[in-house]
């Protein structure tokens, strides 16, 4: 929907602009599946957005963040002592000392250290290139690591995860040469990879990876040859009314 809107593709579903209306949605349904990673995942495609509105409305990224800073000062320690503290009380009393740091992210880290003693014992080999498919730590090579970075790591050594985060800048590097929604588009998709990846294995989901390899897809070709068949005009704006 942001792309949309950075592209003045006007969409309207029930009389209301997609990007007003998705924006609205997804900030209901944060408040109702009380997920961290979602939260900061909100935030930063929403850093992101303003980050690229600002650069070709100044003026509308103004207004936005003064309402935005509005609400957040009316309905902000509401939101946060019934949506957000709960989900993190046991993240500051690890701050304050009062329990084990392993019990940081749900016990998320706890379960990273072990993890990583148990990858530090293996062979080099297993460590260079990944360990075997075979070993009792296959399920740990799914989603059970709870971390994409740490997944990659066992599934295919150092190697592979270098390969991996040269992809990534890769792909980040190849959306320069677009027009500036089209890096929005860029930018956005590994700001989601990248911190779902902190604490979940994005990678591992097929809804995420449908829109992750069609914008990859898009990157291959050449921009010349992706923007040929352009429909958009910059004298109008493209309207589409459900």
């Amino acid at each position: 929907s942001a792309y949309f809107f950075l592209k003045r593709i006007r969409i309207r579903l029930f009389g209301i602009n997609n990007f007003y209306l998705f924006t609205g949605l997804s900030i209901l349904t944060l408040f109702r599946i009380n997920h961290v990673a979602s939260y900061a995942v909100f935030v930063g495609l929403m850093g992101v957005f303003l980050l690229y509105q600002l650069r070709g409305n100044p003026g509308y990224t103004i207004i936005f963040l003064v309402v935005g800073l509005a609400v957040a000062i009316h309905f902000g320690n509401k939101i946060y002592q019934e949506n957000i503290n709960p989900l993190i009380e046991k993240d500051i009393l690890v701050f304050e000392g009062e329990r084990n740091e392993a019990a940081l992210l749900h016990g998320r880290v706890g379960r990273w250290e072990n993890l990583w003693k148990y990858y530090a014992s293996t062979g080099i080999i297993s460590q260079l290139l990944g360990i075997s498919m075979q070993s009792p730590s296959y399920y740990l090579m799914s989603s059970g690591a709870h971390n994409d970075f740490l997944r990659i790591i066992f599934t295919t050594g150092i190697v592979g995860f270098i390969f991996y985060l040269l992809f990534l800048f890769r792909f980040y590097r190849r959306s320069l040469d677009f027009e500036l929604p089209e890096r929005f588009l860029g930018a956005g998709i590994l700001v989601i990879l990248l911190l779902y990846s902190v604490s979940t294995t994005p990678t591992f989901y097929a809804s995420f990876l449908y829109i992750f390899l069609a914008i990859a897809a898009f990157f291959t070709l050449d921009p010349e040859e992706a923007y040929k068949e352009e429909i958009y005009n910059e004298d109008k704006q493209a309207k589409v009314e459900i």
